[in-house]
């Protein structure tokens, strides 16, 4: 069985896509500066090669994710950081703690925002630690069938992919997602223990 390498795969997929948004451009800059609809129409273009360069970004990242190691940036950092950006992101606040973790914090932040999006109507954030766990507790309405069911080039990403990435982050970190009926718990552990 010949294994495919997913790097390879991926540069395979967007070099065509490279070549076509090259080409769009120099025509639309070039060759169609006075004809509107032509620029228009290479533009639309251009956003929808855009558009499916994320899409594919997105796939290479779930292979990764699902088939290989993928590698942290573990940062030694205060909890107050990621609550911090969790109050930047949404209309709630979260009473601040202070705790040192070592986590990949862009990933994490990743994690946290994405699975945020499973949760409509968040009524009560609470971010606690014990005995050497940090747990995030949203309580509000979480959606069954909130991900895309249907795979468009309209949106740049897909729910479902972005929601798997979550998880598997905050697996590989040694942490678990809840789901309970209106609660979604995110538990890791203030240091991060790499899971395969």
């Amino acid at each position: 069985m010949n294994v495919i390498n997913i790097g390879t795969l991926g540069h395979k997929l967007k070099s065509p896509l490279v070549s076509i948004q090259s080409l769009s451009f120099i025509l639309r800059t070039q060759h169609t500066k006075n004809d509107k609809k032509a620029t228009a129409y290479l533009k639309k273009i251009e956003d929808r090669v855009l558009t499916l360069n994320k899409r594919l970004d997105q796939l290479i990242t779930f292979l990764n994710y699902q088939y290989k190691e993928v590698e942290f940036l573990y940062q030694v950092f205060d909890i107050s950081e990621i609550i911090g950006s969790l109050n930047k992101k949404d209309n709630f606040k979260i009473k601040q703690i202070n705790q040192i973790v070592v986590w990949d914090k862009e990933k994490i932040i990743f994690s946290l925002l994405t699975l945020l999006k499973t949760i409509s109507k968040i009524k009560k954030v609470k971010v606690s630690k014990t005995a050497g766990q940090a747990n995030f507790e949203f309580t509000g309405k979480l959606e069954e069938n909130k991900s895309n069911k249907e795979i468009t080039l309209d949106e740049e990403s897909n729910l479902d992919l972005d929601l798997f990435i979550a998880r598997r982050i905050i697996e590989l970190h040694g942490g678990k997602v809840k789901e309970e009926k209106n609660k979604l718990t995110i538990i890791l552990p203030l240091k991060a223990v790499r899971k395969k």
